[in-house]
């Protein structure tokens, strides 16, 4: 199979994975708290992660991986699993979900940027087309979920907003740093799993120092305690932080960025039939209309 398609192949892969990882958290938080549920879901995917890598690789520890290799991908880590996600998830509660789905759904238009300016590999024209057709549908989707969030704030948006641009911001930073830490000299590729790793090494990190700092600690252990919680921490971390970021990396290491990410901005297209079979929530023509757009622009993407 052509590197390229292989690419498309693992980002809507990650798609998938990514979806089925934003049920099993949001599920968890519900219970134990979003601060509480990024410790244990990192933990989890590092303990998965090296356990996979030593089945794969014979090494639990990326030892092999030079200082440029650790220092970049922990940049990556840092930027993408701590900073981005806790921005996103404090969005949330202040202006909602779907406001703040609709302002990452920004996030392949700064990848395409920097793809175009840092990395130097432009989307080509029809790349381009497929990535603004499916940008157009995705937000169709977004804007005509029901809006049913509770009512904020000016200070609330304002800042919820920012935090959801940051957000948006960090993820193609993330995404371009691992893919410069991946890049090894003579044109190999590190691993990707064993760079999930590293990554995922970077965000638990960040929220061990959190944690503490905001007088949660409590809150983990209960959540360790919680049974339910760990089920749907477990199930979410191998398809989110292991599996699909895994994919995330090899698909970026044969696709630009902005292509990459705009597959993965179909992820609350993916979950509309959550949202109609699980949440009973009412689906309208647009929005179904809005995911036909959207699947159109990611097969226009997958035929370049």
């Amino acid at each position: 199979m052509p590197e390229q398609a292989l690419g498309q192949l693992f980002a809507i892969a990650t798609a998938l994975l990514w979806a089925c990882s934003a049920v099993c958290f949001e599920a968890a938080g519900r219970r134990v708290g979003s601060l509480v549920v990024n410790l244990l879901r990192l933990s989890i995917a590092a303990v998965l992660l090296g356990g996979l890598c030593y089945l794969r690789r014979g090494l639990v520890w990326p030892g092999d991986a030079s200082g440029h290799t650790w220092a970049w991908l922990l940049v990556s880590g840092g930027l993408g699993f701590f900073v981005c996600d806790l921005c996103l998830f404090r969005a949330y509660v202040l202006i909602g979900a779907r406001r703040s789905t609709l302002v990452l759904a920004l996030a392949p238009v700064f990848a395409a940027v920097l793809d175009a300016f840092v990395l130097r590999r432009s989307p080509t024209l029809l790349q381009g087309v497929g990535m603004a057709v499916t940008l157009i549908g995705v937000v169709w989707v977004i804007a005509e979920r029901p809006n049913d969030e509770a009512v904020h704030t000016a200070r609330e948006r304002r800042i919820g907003i920012v935090l959801a641009l940051v957000a948006a911001v960090m993820q193609p930073l993330g995404a371009a740093s691992a893919a410069v830490g991946m890049t090894l000299p003579g044109g190999g590729q590190f691993d990707p799993m064993a760079a999930t790793f590293i990554r995922v090494l970077a965000g638990v990190a960040g929220f061990v120092v959190l944690v503490p700092l905001s007088g949660r600690t409590r809150d983990v252990i209960a959540g360790v305690r919680d049974a339910r919680a760990m089920t749907l921490l477990g199930l979410g971390a191998l398809a989110g932080p292991v599996l699909g970021v895994t994919l995330f990396l090899a698909s970026l290491q044969r696709l630009p960025s902005g292509v990459t990410q705009t597959i993965l901005a179909t992820i609350p297209v993916l979950l509309l039939p959550v949202a109609m079979f699980q949440k009973h929530e009412r689906v309208t023509w647009r929005a179904a209309a809005g995911a036909m757009v959207a699947v159109g622009g990611v097969v226009i993407l997958c035929l370049t």
